[in-house]
């Protein structure tokens, strides 16, 4: 396109371009590239043009360029700026276009595109079970990790917004279970700190093939069986000391501990990080990632939600019936119901996120943190925003 004229393309963050790069790029195009520049994220191609690449968390590198073309993956990840800053490079060119493709989040890509055909946009709705080229493997891998209620979004192409609570899919019936606790499957916590209203769920590992009751789990899980919620207030705030003692006089065999990862950071008073303080209070493997594309709070949720209700198979969450005598509203069990997207206005959501209220959302952060670590899938989708 536009022999020696630069061009580019856009991916949500800097690992998701270099994947780009070296797996799709380079083994499509070999025949028509003369080399890199790894330095100034440059290919350059044999007609004397090149193709630059950019990372979507940084959108100011786009002003130093001028672009024949310019493609974005994923723009429904990025910040609604981009489509401007992206109009404003296309100069390099007799005629300069740009091409834009990402699922059908709901918000700024919806409000600029939705309905807006017009002789400078084509908007195309597509679904990826429509895609003959697709493999049919594929297309069922991605129906077993798309929770039910969100394939309108991810698999069809939809503007669909999340609405309601959160984890729709639960339900007693089904993931409240008869549990006694045993001394041959793997047990270990979640720990979301907080100097006031931390949390601590307890939690044994279920293998795959367990016979849980009549439900043969082929895909393994988990059971939350105990929990902790220490109120810091009458102590002027829990210490991470005070919270790790209080976590170990439960007595369990504890075989690894699931921190919130910004647990990471450095305390300025004790010169330490609250999760080696944990690790060395529990005596006991921490388990974290500080991949970000994993932290994401939605991302989080769609492991949950897949666990609740997939597609093939039992589930793989499940919680203890002898949780359903705690009565605090911060109880995992009452957090799960009350764990909810905030309330529309005008008939449109207020964010894609679940409301913090200090109540429901730190036993729900907890279960996100056992859910990426133990049973992480492929993310049909990354958001660049909102890591916690």
């Amino acid at each position: 396109m536009n022999p020696g004229c630069p061009g580019g393309f856009i991916e949500p963050d800097y690992k998701m371009c270099r994947d780009f790069v070296y797996n799709k790029i380079f083994p499509s195009m070999r025949d028509f590239i003369t080399g890199e520049s790894v330095r100034d994220s440059l290919i350059y191609l044999k007609d004397g043009g090149s193709i630059r690449w950019f990372s979507g968390h940084n959108l100011d590198k786009l002003e130093q360029y001028d672009l024949a073309w310019l493609a974005g993956d994923e723009v429904g990840l990025m910040k609604g700026e981009l489509v401007l800053k992206a109009a404003g490079r296309l100069r390099g060119g007799p005629a300069p276009f740009a091409s834009f493709v990402g699922v059908a989040h709901y918000g700024w890509l919806k409000d600029k595109f939705e309905g807006k055909n017009d002789k400078f946009h084509k908007i195309l709705h597509m679904s990826t079970m429509d895609n003959p080229y697709t493999s049919k493997i594929f297309k069922e891998n991605l129906l077993a990790n798309c929770p039910a209620r969100l394939r309108p979004m991810y698999v069809d192409g939809q503007f669909v917004p999340p609405g309601g609570a959160v984890y729709a899919e639960f339900d007693e019936s089904i993931h409240v279970v008869d549990w006694q606790f045993r001394t041959d499957l793997q047990t270990g916590c979640a720990v979301d700190f907080s100097p006031f209203h931390p949390c601590v769920l307890y939690v044994q590992m279920l293998p795959k093939g367990f016979q849980l009751g009549n439900r043969k789990l082929v895909n393994g899980g988990m059971i939350i069986f105990d929990e902790l919620h220490p109120d810091g207030s009458s102590f002027g705030g829990l210490t991470t000391e005070r919270l790790g003692m209080l976590a170990k006089s439960k007595n369990y065999p504890l075989h690894f501990c699931c921190p919130d990862p910004a647990g990471k950071g450095t305390q300025a008073t004790s010169g330490t990080n609250e999760i080696a303080i944990l690790s060395q209070i529990l005596n006991t493997r921490m388990v974290f990632t500080t991949n970000p594309k994993l932290r994401l709070i939605e991302n989080g949720i769609e492991h949950v939600q897949r666990m609740l209700a997939p597609l093939v198979g039992e589930p793989m969450l499940f919680f203890s019936s002898q949780l359903l005598n705690n009565h605090d509203p911060k109880a995992v069990l009452n957090a799960i119901r009350a764990y909810a997207y905030p309330k529309s206005k005008d008939g449109k959501p207020m964010d894609t996120e679940p409301v913090k209220d200090g109540i429901s959302d730190d036993p729900m952060d907890c279960v996100r943190y056992l859910a990426i670590n133990f049973f992480p899938v492929v993310r049909l989708q990354a958001r660049v925003r909102s890591i916690a």
